[in-house]
C-alpha cells in the first residue's frame, strides 16, 4: 500500500493521485468491451439562501442535467469519454444567478498497461457557477479525506469557475521489487463575471517522481521529488520544490510506516515527520496518520489523517479527517476537514443516508480562520431498476474571518433514470 496523499507534499500528490494510478475497474474484465451510460435527471431545490452569501434571499432552481460516459476496454487499455450538461432555471436569488445551460464538463482518459508498466493520460475541461459550488457536500463518500480547492474561502457570490487541466503519468517496474512513478500536469483557473470578489485567473504546473525500491519481501523504501510552479494573475509567481522519504512494512492485514518531508517554498524551508498505520478489519479497514511539521515561518504544527470504513448490517459507514500545513498565496494555512457519512437499508427497495461535512483554514502567521460546516440527510426510493428518486434537506453555514455569518437551509427534490448500454 503506498502512502496515503495526505502525507505527501501538496505538488506531488494531486499529480500523482491524478494521473498515475489506471482508472477504477481497468483490466480487472477479460473480455473488455464497450459501456454507453447515460444519465438523465431532474432536479428541484428549493433554499432560504440560493446563492449562499451575507443577507442572501430565498430562491429556487431547477436543474435538468445530462450526463455521459463511453468507455472501451481491453486486457491492455481503456480509453474513457464522460461529460455533460445542465439547463437551469433560476427564480429569486440574487442578481447574477441566470437561466439557461451550465455547468458543461468534458473529460478524456487513457490507460495502457505492459508486463512491467503502465501509462495514464487525463484531460479535463470544466465550467461551474460558483454560486453553486459545493466542494465539501460534493465529496465522494468513502474516498478519504477532503481535498479543498486553494480558492475555497473566496469563492462566494455570482460568476463561473472554469477548470482546464492534463495529467500524465508513467509507472515503471509496477510489479516488480524496484519501480519509478513519474508524473506531469498542467491546468488553469480562469473566472468569469465575478464582480467585487478579486478572483485572479492562474496556471500551473506540477511534476513529480517517485523511486520504490523493495528491501525484503514486506520492507519497502520510497524516495519522491517534486516541483510545482503558480502563477497568479497579479501577483508574484509561486515556486515550490521538496523531497520526502518513506519506509513501510506490510502486515498480513495493514502495513505500518514513517515518513520524512522537506519542503522548500517562497516563505522558507518546511519540515514535516509522520507515522501511519492500516488495518483491514473484518468487514471494513482503517487508516491512522500522526504527525508534527515545523513551518516554514517558524511555528510546530500537529499534523495527521484518519479514514474509517464500516460495513454494516443494516448499512454502514465511513469518516475521514485530516490536519495539514499548506502554502498559501499570503504564506501558510491550517487545514482541517472531517466528513461522516452513515447509511441504512431500511427495504430493499428504500434508503436513509446522513451526512455531516465540516472545515476549517486558519492562517498560521495571524490566525484568522474561515469556519464551514453542512449536514443534510437524503432518503432514497428505488421505483425501478433504471428509476430513482431522492428527497433531501441540507444545512450549510460559514463563518468568516471577519465574524460574517452566512447560513443556507434547503430542500432537493431529484428524479433520476440511468440508461447502460454494453457490447
Amino acid at each position: 500500500m503506498s502512502r496515503p496523499c495526505h502525507a505527501r507534499p501538496l505538488a506531488r500528490c494531486l499529480v500523482l493521485a491524478a494521473a498515475l494510478l489506471p482508472g477504477p475497474g481497468f483490466a480487472q474484465s477479460p473480455e473488455g468491451g464497450v459501456r454507453l451510460a447515460f444519465g438523465l435527471s431532474q432536479r428541484v431545490e428549493a433554499s432560504d439562501n440560493l446563492s449562499f452569501v451575507p443577507e442572501g434571499k430565498a430562491g429556487s432552481r431547477a436543474d435538468s442535467a445530462l450526463s455521459f460516459a463511453l468507455s472501451s476496454e481491453t486486457r491492455r487499455q481503456r480509453l474513457a469519454r464522460e461529460g455533460g450538461i445542465t439547463l437551469r432555471a433560476v427564480t429569486g436569488g440574487v442578481p447574477g444567478l441566470g437561466s439557461g445551460l451550465t455547468e458543461p464538463r468534458v473529460a478524456l482518459s487513457y490507460d495502457h498497461l505492459w508486463p512491467s508498466a503502465a501509462f495514464s493520460a487525463r484531460a479535463r475541461v470544466s465550467a461551474a457557477d460558483i454560486a453553486f459550488f459545493r466542494p465539501l457536500s460534493d465529496a465522494e463518500p468513502g474516498a478519504g479525506p477532503i481535498e479543498l480547492p486553494e480558492d475555497f474561502d473566496a469563492l462566494r457570490g455570482t460568476g463561473t469557475r472554469i477548470d482546464r487541466g492534463l495529467d500524465l503519468g508513467l509507472k515503471l517496474g509496477r510489479d516488480g521489487p524496484a519501480g519509478l512513478d513519474l508524473g506531469l500536469g498542467v491546468g488553469d483557473l480562469r473566472y468569469l463575471d465575478t464582480p467585487g470578489t478579486g478572483l485572479p485567473d492562474s496556471r500551473h504546473l506540477r511534476l513529480a517522481a517517485d523511486l520504490r525500491l523493495g528491501l525484503s519481501p514486506v520492507t519497502e523504501a520510497r524516495i519522491g521529488l517534486g516541483y510545482l510552479g503558480l502563477d497568479r494573475q497579479g501577483a508574484a509567481a509561486r515556486e515550490e520544490a521538496g523531497l520526502d522519504f518513506g519506509l513501510s512494512r506490510a502486515h498480513p492485514l495493514g502495513e505500518t510506516g514513517v515518513a520524512f518531508a522537506w519542503d522548500r517554498v517562497d516563505a522558507g524551508d518546511r519540515f514535516g515527520l509522520a507515522a501511519r498505520r492500516s488495518q483491514e478489519l473484518a468487514r471494513g479497514g482503517i487508516e491512522a496518520e500522526l504527525g508534527v511539521t515545523r513551518g516554514a515561518e517558524g511555528g510546530v504544527h500537529l499534523t495527521g489523517a484518519l479514514l474509517l470504513r464500516r460495513e454494516l448490517a443494516n448499512g454502514g459507514f465511513g469518516v475521514s479527517g485530516a490536519r495539514s500545513l499548506r502554502s498559501t498565496q499570503a504564506g501558510e494555512a491550517r487545514v482541517t476537514t472531517f466528513a461522516l457519512d452513515r447509511g441504512w437499508a431500511l427495504r430493499d427497495d428504500l434508503d436513509l443516508g446522513f451526512d455531516l461535512r465540516a472545515a476549517r483554514r486558519m492562517d498560521a502567521d495571524s490566525g484568522d480562520a474561515t469556519h464551514d460546516l453542512e449536514a443534510g440527510a437524503t432518503l432514497g426510493y428505488a421505483l425501478s431498476r433504471r428509476w430513482s428518486l431522492d428527497l433531501g434537506y441540507r444545512h450549510r453555514q460559514r463563518l468568516g474571518a471577519d465574524d460574517d455569518r452566512i447560513t443556507a437551509n434547503g430542500l432537493s427534490l431529484n428524479l433520476r433514470r440511468d440508461i447502460i448500454y454494453r457490447r
